[in-house]
């Protein structure tokens, strides 16, 4: 068999191996020698969320890595204006809060609004949106240690619902380590 056949029928082997195709017919473990879970590197056992620090709007919450206040909440809005014609208009209503943001950590963190939820009566989640425009301003993304940010959250949800809570977190949703990562502070709204 030539070469490049040879190279090619070891590539696919290779590939079929590591994907878990070609024998065996059981799920690859994710328990350590101990039977715990891995951590989402598979180095040693998945470590335990700690709960979430509580606290009400208009309150610094401090967690493990950031400090969050909600200072604002603005309900019922429909139409978030991006330029002088363009905008964001709602299916139902959105739901804007001006938080402030200081980093605690001494690394750097992500802060995304898709990560962060809200949370109405009926306990229906929605996730927030990154808008950014005249009336709204994300806090900043990248995040250095001590560093202070101020921005919007925005949610959309139906406009008869109401919220009373958020659950706020550092980190970026797109990373399996940080999706895996509950809640730092949950702040009651309404």
């Amino acid at each position: 068999m030539p070469l490049r056949s040879r190279l090619l029928v070891a590539g696919v082997g290779a590939v079929l191996l590591s994907s878990g195709c070609g024998g065996g017919g059981e799920p690859a473990s994710t328990a350590g020698a101990n039977g715990r879970p891995l951590s989402a590197g598979g180095e040693g056992p998945a470590e335990e969320a700690p709960e979430p620090v509580q606290g009400r709007m208009g309150q610094t919450v401090r967690g493990k890595e950031l400090a969050y206040t909600v200072r604002e909440q603005e309900c019922g809005v429909r139409k978030i204006r991006v330029g002088v014609a363009l905008g964001y208009t709602a299916d139902g209503q959105y739901c804007i809060y001006t938080l402030d943001v200081e980093v605690l950590s001494k690394v750097p963190l992500e802060f995304q609004p898709h990560a962060q939820r809200a949370y109405t009566t009926d306990g229906s989640q929605y996730n927030g949106k990154r808008l950014s425009g005249r009336e709204v301003e994300p806090p900043e993304d990248d995040l250095s240690p001590g560093q202070r940010t101020t921005g919007q959250l925005v949610f959309e949800l139906p406009a008869d619902r109401r919220i009373v809570r958020l659950e706020l977190r550092p980190g970026n949703p797109m990373l399996a380590a940080d999706r895996a990562r509950g809640p730092e502070a949950v702040i009651t709204v309404g």
